[in-house]
C-alpha cells in the first residue's frame, strides 16, 4: 500500500470516527467564550432645584442613580460659584436607586453653588450629570430676602429684584387704602342727598319750617 493511499485511508478513519463519536471527550470539549464586556455606564437622574435656597444652612442634592449590573460608587462635586476648585462628598443610598449627598451648611453661600454628580460601575464606566466645565447651578441668599426654605421664591432673583419684590408685598393694595373707602362714601352720601332733593321738588311737598301763604289777587 503506498503512502498516499494510506493518508487517504486515515483521512477516511477520522472522518467516519467524528461522525459516529461526536461526545468523545477529544472532540467534545468546547471552546471557551471570552467574558462579558459591560460598556454600559450608570444613568443619572436629576433636575437643580429652580427656587433659591437660604445660605448657611444644608443644602441636600438627590439624584436617581441606576445601572444594568450595580452601581460602585456615586460622588456628588461642589464648590461656591466663582471658586477655582470643587470638594467632593459620596453619595449614600436609601435604596431603589436613590443616591442623597448633603452639602454642609459653611459652604452654602451667595451668590450660588455649582455642582456635579458623578456615578461609576465595576467594570469602570463613568456617567456624569453637569461637568467641572458647566456644571449645574442653584442659587443662594440671605434669609431675611428668601424666607424660611420652604417659601423661598423661584428663580434665580437678584437681591435688588427680591428687596423691590418684598417692598410691593409689604404695601397694601390700593383697595385697602383708608382714602379709598372715604372717597367712596363722600361719593355715595352725594347721591343720597341728590336723590331726596329731586324726590321733593317732584312732589311739591313744602319742606320743614315754610308755609303756603294763597290769598285772592286784588
Amino acid at each position: 500500500m503506498t503512502g498516499r493511499l494510506r493518508a487517504i485511508l486515515l483521512v477516511l478513519v477520522y472522518l467516519y470516527t467524528l461522525l459516529l463519536f461526536p461526545d468523545n471527550p477529544l472532540f467534545a470539549q468546547e471552546i471557551p467564550l471570552p467574558p462579558s464586556i459591560d460598556i454600559v455606564p450608570p444613568a443619572i437622574q436629576h433636575e437643580p432645584g429652580r427656587q433659591p435656597v437660604v445660605e448657611r444652612k444644608p443644602l441636600m442634592i438627590e439624584a436617581i442613580i441606576t445601572d444594568n449590573a450595580s452601581v460602585k460608587v456615586a460622588l456628588l462635586f461642589y464648590r461656591v460659584k466663582g471658586s477655582p476648585q470643587y470638594q467632593s462628598v459620596q453619595m449614600e443610598t436609601s435604596g431603589n436607586g436613590l443616591y442623597t449627598a448633603t452639602i454642609p451648611g459653611s459652604d452654602v453661600l451667595e451668590p450660588g453653588i455649582e455642582y456635579y454628580i458623578e456615578a461609576s460601575d465595576p467594570s469602570g464606566n463613568i456617567a456624569q450629570k453637569g461637568l467641572a466645565t458647566s456644571p449645574l447651578v442653584v442659587a443662594v441668599g440671605p434669609s431675611h430676602f428668601i424666607g424660611e426654605p420652604d417659601h423661598a421664591q423661584e428663580g434665580d432673583l437678584s437681591r435688588v429684584q427680591r428687596l423691590a419684590q418684598s417692598d410691593r408685598q409689604s404695601k397694601p393694595a390700593w383697595y385697602k387704602k383708608w382714602w379709598v373707602w372715604s372717597l367712596m362714601g363722600a361719593v355715595a352720601l352725594g347721591g343720597i342727598v341728590a336723590v331726596a332733593a329731586g324726590g321733593g321738588k317732584g312732589n311739591n311737598a313744602p319742606t320743614p319750617g315754610s308755609a303756603n301763604i294763597r290769598a285772592p289777587i286784588p
